[in-house]
């Protein structure tokens, strides 16, 4: 289960770095929600990452808590629904 949560971890986090990466290349700055959609994964952003397998369910939630901190991510799974 460890093993899962840091795969996880290192995916989402990793593709939400890279992509914050390009816009701030690209735009000298990350765009809030009001001038892009993709705003909504801006400073402070953390997720819930919830993964069943039976049925094979994946469920995402995501939050922006100023005093929780960015890129928080917190993996939950179950092997018998």
């Amino acid at each position: 289960m460890k093993e899962d949560a840091e795969k996880y971890n290192s995916i989402f986090v990793g593709i939400v770095k890279l992509y914050r990466n390009k816009l701030m290349t690209e735009h000298g700055k990350s765009p809030s929600f009001g001038e892009n959609i993709t705003g909504i994964i801006n400073y402070p952003w953390q997720f819930i990452f919830v993964h069943s397998d039976f049925p094979e369910i994946e469920l995402i939630i995501t939050f922006h808590i100023k005093k929780r901190p960015d890129l928080e991510f917190r993996f939950y799974e179950s092997h018998n629904y």
